[in-house]
C-alpha cells in the first residue's frame, strides 16, 4: 500500500540521527518499538516492522476467555491466527474481508491489551472471534453472523452495524429480559479482563449460543427484519 512521500530529515543538530514523518494512517503504531532493516541495492528499501506482541497477547487472551463463556467446545484450543483477516486499523464492523474470514484489527488489539475504554474495539473483536468459533459448533451459517452481532452488543454494548442490530433484536425475543443486558458487564466491569466482566457476561452468551443452534431460517429472517419493539430495546445500548 503506497502511502505517500515523506521526506528524511536530521534529528538535530550534532545527534547524528535521521527522522521521518509517517502518515496518518499509521497513527496505531504509536509507542510501539519497531525493528528496521535497509535493504540495500540498485533500488534500496527501508522496511519498519512494529512490535504486535502485546495485541496479539490480547486476542489470545480474548479468544481464550470468550470461547469458554459462550461454551462453544473450544476451550483449550489456541487464538486460530490464520483463521482471520488481520489489519491494521478498524473499520465500523470489521465484516467479512474478500478472502470469506472476519476481520481483525490490529489497532483494536492494542487497545484491548490497554484494558480500560476499549467497548467498541471489544465488540469488534467478540464479533470476529464468535464468527469464528461458532461456525464450528454446530451454528448454521445464517444463524452466526446474528449470534456474533448480539455477543458484539451484549459485550461492547455498542450497535455498529446493521448486523450487529439484527442479532441484538434476535436476542431480545429469544433470552428472557433478565440476561438480555447489552452493555450491561462493560458498565460494572470497564475492563474486559476482569473476572467480574466474564461472571456478568457468561450466563447470557451461554443462552444466546443455545438459542442460536435452534435458531431456524424463520428466526433468522425475524431477526434481519426486525420489530419496533426490539429495535427500541436494542438502542438503549447504542
Amino acid at each position: 500500500m503506497y502511502l505517500g512521500t515523506r521526506p528524511i530529515r536530521t534529528a538535530g543538530r550534532g545527534s547524528g540521527s535521521v527522522e521521518v514523518t509517517l502518515p496518518a494512517q499509521l497513527r496505531p503504531m504509536v509507542g510501539l518499538a519497531c525493528a528496521i532493516k535497509l535493504h540495500d541495492g540498485a533500488r534500496p528499501a527501508i522496511v519498519m516492522t512494529p512490535d504486535l506482541s502485546r495485541a496479539r497477547a490480547a486476542f489470545a487472551s480474548l479468544w481464550a476467555r470468550l470461547v469458554d463463556a459462550a461454551g462453544l467446545g473450544a476451550t483449550g484450543r489456541p487464538w486460530p491466527e490464520d483463521d482471520f483477516a488481520l489489519g491494521l486499523s478498524a473499520c465500523p464492523c470489521l465484516p467479512g474481508q474478500p478472502n470469506g474470514q472476519p476481520g481483525l484489527a490490529w489497532a483494536d488489539g492494542l487497545t484491548l491489551a490497554a484494558g480500560e475504554g476499549t467497548d467498541a474495539a471489544l465488540g469488534r473483536a467478540v464479533y470476529a472471534m464468535l464468527l469464528v468459533s461458532s461456525a464450528a459448533q454446530g451454528i448454521s451459517p445464517a444463524a452466526a453472523p446474528l449470534f456474533a452481532g448480539g455477543g458484539a452488543v451484549l459485550c461492547g454494548g455498542h450497535v455498529l452495524c446493521p448486523e450487529w442490530r439484527r442479532g441484538a433484536d434476535l436476542a431480545v425475543v429469544s433470552l428472557p429480559a433478565a440476561l438480555w443486558r447489552p452493555g450491561a458487564a462493560w458498565a460494572a466491569h470497564p475492563d474486559w479482563r476482569q473476572d467480574g466482566f466474564w461472571a456478568d457476561a457468561t450466563p447470557a452468551l451461554r443462552a444466546m449460543a443455545q438459542a442460536a443452534l435452534k435458531w431456524p431460517p424463520a428466526a433468522a429472517r425475524h431477526g434481519a427484519q426486525g420489530t419496533t419493539q426490539t429495535k427500541t430495546s436494542t438502542d438503549r445500548a447504542a
